[in-house]
């Protein structure tokens, strides 16, 4: 899929400079990779977040924030260094789920520093609204997905590989590990089954805080072999060949998660089965392109996963139209067209304080 770009990209001085933590979430990693590529953005990575380190940073980069047009701040730590460093306008993307703590810190940033947040879902954008932030400087840009990445077709070999053969059906959990990412109950839910009949298997990607408190869970509770933890096998083995190891998607999660994560699940030809929260339900519709569990217990998804398997036909039409919603709303291009509206929006109120009498590049 190649980019050809947007007006919005004509009016910029120059690419933006993009900064976020060395480590940081899966999603975050991509979206910046993306922006680089396509846009020829610099990127600068924090290597520590110690507040006489951030502000060391800001000086830094003083020079290079004069001169760039747009900068954009992935996480908090990135916001420090763009508000101390930075006279201008800020665009900003909330790392995870903000806490209030860190809502508050935004408001009082948006307060004297023209200030534009990119949210990954709507669920994210509520919020900060909800607890003050003003709605018309928090705007949605869900990440898009690199379908080349993401193969359709089954990888027998790393199947082999992670100790699954051709009769096992094995889920996929591909959501970080984190307090409300879900895997304990994905992990209960498999287990029934994997009881009942021993050929169902999780597999779990193995990145994220809480991985250390899974793995003890499995090591010390679950039969050997029902769970398998792919970071275990390689450890630096990425999310996008993991759904060619599996015939199916479990995501059950409580809280938010990354949508860039669930519109990979959308477009791996897998069919999914999902909990509800108001997050998901964002990007995937009951009997449309996921079975979904109202009541989130460990028996009640066993069952609804029995339920997809045991229904070829509407498997197969869950995941052609999960597929199909991705590839029309959940692309690279439509995600980087967002940005760059909002990279023209601070780059056009940067020349317009600048020059007063040239406010608006079309009066030229």
């Amino acid at each position: 899929m190649t980019h050809t770009g947007s007006i919005a990209t004509l009016w910029l001085s120059m690419p933006p400079l993009l900064i976020k933590s060395a480590i940081c979430d899966p999603e975050t990693e991509r979206v910046v990779a993306m922006l680089a590529a396509r846009l020829g953005a610099g990127v600068y990575e924090i290597r520590h977040d110690h507040p006489a380190t951030l502000i060391a940073d800001a000086l830094r980069l003083r020079h290079t924030f004069d001169q760039r047009s747009v900068v954009h701040a992935f996480g908090m730590p990135a916001l420090a260094i763009a508000s101390l460093g930075r006279r201008g306008g800020i665009v900003f993307s909330p790392v995870r789920d903000p806490s209030n703590q860190q809502i508050g810190w935004l408001r009082a940033v948006s307060a004297y520093r023209p200030l534009e947040v990119l949210c990954s879902s709507d669920t994210v954008r509520r919020r900060l609204v909800t607890r003050g932030m003003p709605a018309d400087r928090c705007h949605i840009a869900r990440p898009g997905v690199k379908f080349s990445a993401i193969s359709k077709k089954r990888d027998t070999d790393l199947r082999r590989r992670f100790g699954f053969s051709d009769t096992d059906t094995v889920l996929l959990v591909p959501l970080e590990i984190t307090h409300n990412s879900g895997h304990g109950l994905a992990m209960w839910a498999t287990s029934i089954l994997h009881i009942v009949q021993p050929h169902y298997r999780l597999l779990v990607w193995g990145r994220g805080p809480a991985l250390e408190t899974l793995a003890h869970v499995r090591n010390v509770i679950l039969k050997p072999g029902m769970m398998t933890i792919a970071t275990d096998i390689d450890p630096a083995i990425e999310i996008e060949p993991l759904f060619s190891a599996a015939d199916g998607i479990l995501m059950t999660p409580s809280g938010n998660v990354s949508p860039m994560l669930i519109a990979m699940a959308m477009a791996s030809g897998r069919p999914i089965v999902a909990t509800i929260t108001q997050q998901l339900c964002e990007l995937i519709e009951d009997r449309h392109t996921a079975l979904l569990v109202k009541n989130p217990t460990q028996r009640g998804i066993a069952q609804r996963i029995m339920d997809l398997f045991a229904d070829t036909q509407l498997a197969q039409q869950l995941q052609d139209r999960a597929g199909a919603e991705a590839y029309d709303y959940l692309t690279a291009g439509k995600f980087i067209d967002a940005c760059e509206k909002i990279y023209a929006k601070v780059d056009g109120a940067r020349h317009s304080a600048d020059s007063p009498i040239l406010a608006n590049p079309s009066d030229a």
